[in-house]
């Protein structure tokens, strides 16, 4: 596999990453060859995921056991598939599956070993185009490339946003070699996003949060070295929290401006509309009573959710589907359920349940779920072994935060990162071990 060692492969993942973290769904909707880049990015990660199955032997001893696993993702993909006469060469069929063949992300992230201060000095820079192209301008040249060339324009959705921060932050901690600019990036790049995020997802607000704070429980050093660099961080996250507050709401109480007082950004206005429909995600958290025993919230997105996944595992357990589930030929079927209707949304498009673990109950049933959970409780073994630390742990909880409670690993944008990211921190290069020495979670 030194073919992944080619600088023009190297340049041109890391160029994809790049653009992928500025502009999101709109780049992966691409067309091209009348496929979309998410299209050829699931094929491209189906191949590689037997690829990688068939070169084995070209792994350490410690990680061939994630090799296995995958095999058995695969053995349980065909299983289901088989047994709800699945016709294999279905794009939707591929479509569905996508959250498995993107797995194979973390072998190319673990092979690619992606060590350069300039790409870190790229990415941080991403990151401020991404919050300024969601936030005061997003350039017209770019919009109207994207409505000619891909099949939508939209706004970067508020989990692509949250993981690229993290994506970007847990890379400089890596790379950057002056860590007075790693911290100074961290507080201000998290001030910065938190107001946008908690704009548009409770749910990526929270994970975001989840990220800092186990941040700086795992090194300490970020705000507490010395007494004047905390002084200094802390007024760094105040006044950037309060500007980019003030940017997003209008005012400093979090209330969302009426669409007649917004800043007036004629390119993306249509947009921006759309982000701020009445979706009251502020007030109210967590709500949770149970009733005739199911589980209900007042909050009426997340009862929306808990009705949906709790009806999937009725209707697995009602149908004897729970070991195998669906399989990936069609919808779910508690989407459709003509007692429960608008779940596919105003669109009629949405046929995702918001959750990975029950997305992957309902497609490869119980036994996939356990395959998947023993894979990533394998991931966090390998690291802490080879680290002595559980810094893994740091990243892996605010992003699976965030899957549990959004469509996330179902799409392209985020599982890539996500597993390009894992797989970056189990590479075997000793540069990785410099910063985890001290801090010891």
């Amino acid at each position: 596999m030194k073919y992944l060692d080619k600088p023009f492969i190297k340049v041109g993942l890391l160029t994809f990453i790049f653009l992928m973290t500025i502009f999101s769904r709109p780049f992966v909707g691409i067309y091209l060859f009348q496929f979309r880049i998410g299209e050829l990015v699931v094929a491209a990660s189906f191949i590689m995921f037997l690829f990688f199955i068939s070169k084995r032997q070209n792994f350490e001893n410690k990680y061939q056991i994630l090799i296995n696993l995958t095999f058995f993702l695969l053995l349980s993909f065909v299983i289901s598939n088989y047994l709800e006469d699945g016709f294999f060469l279905s794009t939707y069929l591929f479509k569905s599956s996508s959250y498995i063949w993107t797995v194979s992300f973390l072998f190319v992230g673990y092979k690619l070993q992606l060590y350069n201060q300039n790409f870190a000095y790229l990415m941080s820079f991403g990151v401020i185009l991404l919050y300024v192209f969601n936030t005061i301008l997003y350039p017209s040249i770019f919009i109207e490339f994207f409505q000619n060339f891909s099949d939508k324009f939209e706004l970067s959705k508020a989990a692509s946003m949250m993981i690229s921060v993290v994506f970007v932050n847990t890379i400089n901690f890596y790379f950057l070699k002056d860590k007075k600019q790693f911290k100074y990036f961290f507080i201000f790049s998290n001030a910065l996003f938190l107001p946008l995020l908690l704009f548009n997802s409770r749910g990526s607000f929270i994970s975001l949060v989840l990220f800092i704070l186990l941040f700086i429980f795992f090194d300490r050093d970020i705000l507490f070295s010395n007494f004047k660099s905390s002084i200094i961080l802390i007024l760094i996250f105040v006044l950037t929290f309060l500007g980019s507050t003030y940017n997003i709401f209008g005012e400093l109480d979090f209330s969302k401006r009426a669409q007649s007082e917004q800043i007036e950004i004629s390119s993306v206005s249509d947009n921006l509309n759309k982000l701020v429909e009445n979706k009251n995600s502020i007030d109210v958290f967590m709500s949770f009573f149970i009733y005739e025993g199911r589980i209900y919230s007042r909050d009426g997105t997340t009862d929306w959710r808990l009705d949906i996944w709790q009806d999937v595992v009725e209707d697995l357990r009602d149908k004897n589907k729970l070991l195998f589930g669906y399989g990936y030929s069609s919808i779910i079927p508690v989407m459709v359920d003509p007692e429960a209707p608008g779940r596919l949304g105003e669109d009629g498009l949405n046929e995702n349940v918001h959750n990975y673990a029950i997305t992957i109950l309902a497609r490869g049933g119980l036994i996939q779920l356990i395959l998947f959970a023993f894979f990533h409780l394998k991931i966090i073994n390998i690291f802490k072994r080879k680290n002595d630390s559980l810094f893994i742990l740091v990243i892996l909880i605010p992003l699976f935060f965030n899957a549990f409670l959004d469509v996330a690993m179902e799409s392209v944008q985020y599982p890539f990162i996500f597993y390009m990211l894992v797989g970056f921190l189990l590479s075997s290069k000793k540069d990785l071990n410099n910063n985890l020495q001290n801090n010891k979670l």
